[in-house]
């Protein structure tokens, strides 16, 4: 059912506007009348009969969800007969594929680190137990903040359960994302690798070579090919940058901070003066760094 404009939902929300609609699903801007404050509305349509159920598998996905790159939920009901409803904080700002239609693709000194907030998000719901695998990863379900903040927007997470909902179904959804945003473009559907490398060279130059190859594979028609977690993706992407040439960093560097300073091979190490009056410095430690607990996949490139 879809709600118009005026219309208030659950005593307290005023729908303002339909924002976005998709199948099973509709995202609208309202006002909460209790509050006064905007808030977003995502609607879910539910089979007749099936509410009562649905509604308790539903909360009971989505409570005690705590992630700082997860869209704030600041209430959740249903209405019987008519749908499931999500309240969302704004301060989410708008989806990518809002952006994407104002901007167009996405340079990819913005997408990287933007993957790598994804994949930690989507680690810590497949860390969960059960996994929760998320199901719709995609540029309605990413939101992007006026800070820059980027959120993932859960609604119907389902226990991972095979083939159709899987881990790796939700690697596969965030690699077709990444080719995406990339490109402004959905990922070709079995075509040969190496043509679709040497499209994105040709056609989008300012992506780097290794970010390309490393996008190529993880939209590998095949599988096995592909990889199987959001840290195998993290991995990759990680390895992928660090081969990326001094010199293409330093005139689109990232908004991510790197754990070593990147020199060109011409600087020299500065040397240091002695000073014998004056005791050694005892060198400082180095900080600890969060281990890559899998296998990096050193030869993807």
């Amino acid at each position: 059912m879809t709600l118009q404009p005026g219309e208030i939902l659950s005593q307290r929300y005023r729908i303002e506007q339909t924002l976005t609609q998709s199948v099973g699903e509709t995202l609208y801007g309202a006002q909460d009348n209790a509050s006064g404050n905007v808030v977003l509305v995502r609607e879910f349509s539910t089979q007749v009969g099936s509410d009562e159920s649905f509604d308790l598998s539903w909360r009971e996905r989505l409570t005690g969800l705590q992630h700082p790159n997860l869209v704030a939920i600041l209430d959740l009901f249903s209405v019987p007969g008519q749908g499931n409803y999500v309240i969302l904080d704004p301060a989410a700002g708008q989806s990518l594929r809002q952006r994407m239609t104002e901007t167009g693709p996405l340079p990819y000194t913005e997408v990287v680190p933007l993957l790598l907030n994804l994949c930690d998000v989507i680690f810590y719901l497949h860390d969960r137990q059960p996994p929760l695998i998320h199901g719709k990863i995609g540029l309605d379900s990413i939101f992007r903040g006026l800070d820059g903040k980027v959120s993932l927007l859960v609604t119907g997470a389902k226990p991972d359960v095979g083939t159709e909902f899987s881990i790796q179904s939700d690697v596969f959804d965030l690699s077709k994302t990444a080719y995406t945003l990339l490109t402004n473009e959905l990922p070709p559907e079995n075509s040969d690798l190496e043509q679709i490398k040497t499209r994105l060279q040709s056609e989008f130059p300012s992506i780097p070579p290794t970010i390309a190859a490393m996008i190529v594979q993880s939209i590998d028609p095949r599988p096995e090919q592909r990889f199987g977690t959001s840290e195998d993706f993290k991995a990759a992407l990680l390895y992928a940058l660090v081969q990326i040439p001094p010199e293409t960093l330093r005139t689109s560097p990232l908004s991510i901070p790197l754990s070593q300073p990147i020199r060109s091979e011409s600087i020299q190490p500065a040397v240091a003066t002695e000073t014998p009056d004056q005791p050694p410095e005892t060198p400082a430690k180095p900080e600890p760094t969060t281990p890559i607990r899998r296998r990096v996949p050193w030869g993807l490139l």
